[in-house]
């Protein structure tokens, strides 16, 4: 896990454009993958309606990232979102 950062982000961001998304990377402290105490840390003290938060993790990771309850992520509208070794990204379920 330790130095994989930059194949997870390559791939969710590839995953992303394929979805049809703009995305922009290290912007406002954000590099597109961060665990819960970066997100929670840089996320604005206003109300962004428009916003989305989500972790993006390896596949090894998704244990941890699912550690925090399901009812807290929700709250915070922070989704998880996994890297298979072949570099496919998919969203966790609940």
């Amino acid at each position: 896990m330790r130095g994989d950062e930059q194949r997870v982000v390559d791939a969710v961001c590839g995953w992303l454009r394929r979805e049809g998304w703009t995305i922009d990377r290290e912007v406002a402290f954000c590099d597109v993958v961060a665990m819960y105490g970066h997100i929670l840390h840089r996320m604005p003290l206003a109300d962004d309606h428009g916003g989305r938060f989500a972790i993006v993790v390896p596949t090894e990771a998704v244990a941890a990232a699912l550690r925090v309850p399901e009812r807290v992520r929700a709250l915070l509208r922070v989704e998880v979102y996994e890297v298979a070794a072949d570099g496919t990204v998919r969203g966790i379920s609940p």
